[in-house]
């Protein structure tokens, strides 16, 4: 319960943005659909959707700061904060429960 709970927090940040865009906005549907995808084979396999999670967060986790270097360190360290860090935290977390 706990793990899918710290996955809701990346899924709600892209659907957010999704829905405030409009029409605009279905690239962060797609965003969305991935830790979605990932809660559904955790509730499955917990052991092999926690690998997935925390591959998730660990690799995104490290690209991000390297793709978004023109951003400022704050909202760089922010989103770290919503999305990557939740991500990976679920993954221990369904590691943990399995």
């Amino acid at each position: 319960m706990a793990a899918t709970v710290a996955a809701l927090i990346p899924i709600g940040f892209f659907l957010i943005f999704a829905v405030g865009e409009g029409p605009a906005g279905w690239s962060h549907y797609i965003q969305a659909l991935i830790p979605i995808g990932l809660v559904l084979l955790a509730w499955w396999k917990p052991r092999l959707g926690g690998y997935f999670f925390i591959a998730l967060g660990l690799l995104l986790g490290i690209a991000y700061p390297i793709g978004a270097s023109h951003q400022p360190l704050a909202t760089t360290a922010l989103v770290e904060l919503i999305v990557f860090i939740p991500t990976a935290m679920s993954g221990y977390l369904f590691l943990r429960a399995s």
